[in-house]
């Protein structure tokens, strides 16, 4: 059996190509924000929650510095910027993009003490934006008010019991905002199944009308 020369020699030059370009790709030729993480598209709000999400640039974070030369915790506040990297104390530039809270709180106590500016030193790292993602906000006339956790297809009225419902004072209607789009829905069909029961996403706000309004 004859094999065509040329389509043969075609995709041998093809794949020597593709080679040559693995491995001789340089680091100035890589792509400066191939770091950032993704998700998986199945990524559940469990996952965000017990802090698994790597930072991300544009993340705020707050480190708070823990060690017996300071006068007591140090807390410094900061924006992973495009390239992973937060500025601290003594220490300048920290990279921790496409790190999890926990894996870049080792990276920053460790580069302290190889430093040598701390013999000991012990590192909290806070998320700001992984909080808000796991969370919703409820105000006006509720039982309790300020955020609350959200679980994966948590519905409206759950949101509200969870809260601890609405209070004597309102009218049984809520006003929810998403993305600065706010829907109002009357509970009390919702309680007799004459309406949906709309599901709730992180981020959005509850707020329960006084009956005055």
């Amino acid at each position: 059996m004859k094999i065509p020369f040329l389509p043969f020699a075609a995709a041998a030059a093809l794949f020597a190509s593709g080679c040559a370009d693995l491995f001789s790709s340089s680091p100035a030729q890589a792509n400066p924000y191939a770091w950032r993480p993704q998700l998986p598209v199945a990524a559940t709000l469990d996952d965000l929650a017990t802090g698994t999400r790597p930072l991300r640039s544009d993340d705020r974070v707050t480190v708070t510095l823990h060690a017996t030369a300071l006068d007591g915790p140090q807390r410094h506040e900061d924006i992973v910027d495009g390239a992973g990297y937060i500025t601290l104390p003594l220490i300048n530039d920290v990279r921790v993009g496409g790190l999890t809270t926990s894996e870049a709180e080792k990276v920053i106590a460790d580069t302290y003490m190889k430093n040598g500016i701390y013999n000991k030193i012990a590192v909290t790292v806070v998320c700001q934006d992984m909080i808000q993602e796991q969370t919703y906000s409820v105000t006006g006339e509720m039982s309790k008010r300020g955020l609350f956790p959200y679980k994966e297809g948590m519905t409206l009225l759950e949101a509200v019991i969870q809260a601890g419902d609405l209070t004597k004072f309102a009218n049984g209607t809520v006003v929810l905002t998403r993305n600065g789009v706010s829907t109002t829905y009357d509970l009390d069909r919702i309680r007799r199944g004459k309406d949906a029961d709309p599901l709730i996403r992180p981020r959005d706000i509850i707020e329960a009308k006084p009956k005055w309004m």
